[in-house]
């Protein structure tokens, strides 16, 4: 069931399957284009910017680098500027493993020319509690890979209700590129309403499920 929620200054989608739900919204904050930020909109979260060094985070572990650039086998997300991680680099496929000392129900990212076979995997003390694959998140539209539009670079946000300590970002392709990867604890897991604050000038429009 796919499930369109229309706020003040938010498009919210929520996507529901058998076993598992994840809420979606598409927008970040201090972005170069209105409705285009680049990191989340949520005050005191976590985030892994990437740009202390070519060093993956302690608790990041897999087949994933710390880029800088466009190269054969990876693309800057559009408009960043900075060091972001590439999950696939040695080879054309690929896993990182994030695992928490904490548990959270947000989690967000920039995703860089998104792709149907990227896909975010949440889990609770080793237990799938939601998944989310580019098919979800990519704009009416606009093609998968796609290196410079919009729609298909965009700080995508996950309410995962039942909480999370371990995200594991996995790609069957070259590549999967995210930036300021961004955890907390919302005081309401079943509501994204409070990412209204910054999600200015946001479009309603139809999404892929």
């Amino acid at each position: 069931m796919l499930r369109k929620i229309a706020l003040a200054t938010l498009v919210s989608v929520a996507s529901f399957s058998s076993a598992h739900a994840v809420q979606i919204t598409i927008g970040g904050c201090a972005g170069p284009v209105a409705g285009y930020g680049q990191t989340t909109c949520v005050g005191g979260a976590s985030v892994a910017d990437f740009n202390g060094g070519t060093a993956v985070p302690a608790n990041f572990s897999g087949s994933g680098a710390v880029v800088a650039g466009t190269a054969g086998a990876w693309a800057t997300p559009a408009g960043d500027t900075s060091n972001y991680l590439a999950v696939a680099t040695t080879q054309s496929s690929g896993a990182e493993d994030i695992l928490l000392n904490a548990i959270d129900n947000y989690f967000g990212m920039l995703w860089g020319s998104v792709d149907n076979y990227n896909h975010v995997y949440a889990y609770l003390n080793g237990a799938l509690v939601g998944t989310v694959n580019g098919a979800d998140v990519i704009a009416a539209g606009t093609s998968f890979g796609n290196r410079q539009a919009a729609g298909s670079n965009e700080y995508v946000n996950m309410s995962f209700g039942s909480g999370f300590n371990e995200i594991k970002l996995v790609t069957t392709n070259y590549n999967f590129e995210v930036d300021n990867l961004a955890f907390a604890q919302v005081p309401e897991p079943g509501s994204m309403g409070l990412l209204g604050v910054g999600l200015l000038s946001l479009l309603m429009r139809r999404r892929r499920g």
